[in-house]
């Protein structure tokens, strides 16, 4: 299900690839520890947020599949979300 959160995480996650890919040129040089600080806490918060989103979505289809193989998303999905879910 596309709700209104599952899509504005899928726009952020696609927003940050697309500005790391612009400005790979802007990172490539040496930064200032405050600024580099910034990037990665961005990139971790952009990760952490994803990470529940699909967390989240693994969690309603567990639900829609049933007892046996909602389980086996349940389990699946955290170990290897990006490969699997």
């Amino acid at each position: 299900m596309l709700t209104a959160p599952a899509v504005a995480r899928l726009a952020l996650g696609w927003a940050a690839v697309a500005a790391l890919s612009v400005g790979h040129d802007a990172f490539a040089g040496t930064l200032s520890t405050p600024v580099l600080f910034a990037v990665l806490a961005g990139i971790v918060a952009v990760v952490i947020v994803c990470a529940f989103g699909v967390v989240t979505q693994a969690e309603h289809l567990a639900h829609r599949l049933g007892d046996p193989y909602g389980t086996l998303v349940l389990t699946r999905c955290p170990s290897s979300s990006s490969r699997w879910c």
